[in-house]
């Protein structure tokens, strides 16, 4: 079962989700500068390359992220494993969930 489940073509829903920390609490994003969210095909292949865009949700200390579907980006039927990438002052960066993914799977439409 995939934790994020979207049909072919289709840009909603956005891909909306609580980033946690080691125990299990919402992650504060407080001092985010950037947000990315990334897919690659669980039977391997390369990275995909998203064309929408990722936003920390307000407030920041809820952890709250979203993404928007961009064109494209959900045309490959597929499960894939993904992960958000935060980006600090300074380009550091910290990639979640560690460890695991997120899984999404985009379903075939209808023939």
């Amino acid at each position: 079962m995939s934790d994020f489940v979207i049909k072919q073509g289709d840009r909603l829903p956005k891909l909306r989700q609580v980033l946690t920390d080691g125990a299990g609490a919402p992650l504060d994003l407080t001092g985010v500068t950037g947000v990315a969210f990334r897919l690659r095909a669980q039977r391997g292949g390369a990275l995909v390359t998203l064309a929408g865009s990722a936003a920390v949700v307000a407030p920041a200390a809820s952890g709250v992220v979203e993404y928007s579907w961009g064109a494209g980006d959900t045309a490959a039927v597929g499960a894939y494993f993904g992960e958000w990438v935060l980006t600090y002052a300074g380009l550091v960066t910290r990639t979640v969930p560690a460890p695991g993914y997120v899984t999404v799977e985009v379903a075939p439409v209808l023939p």
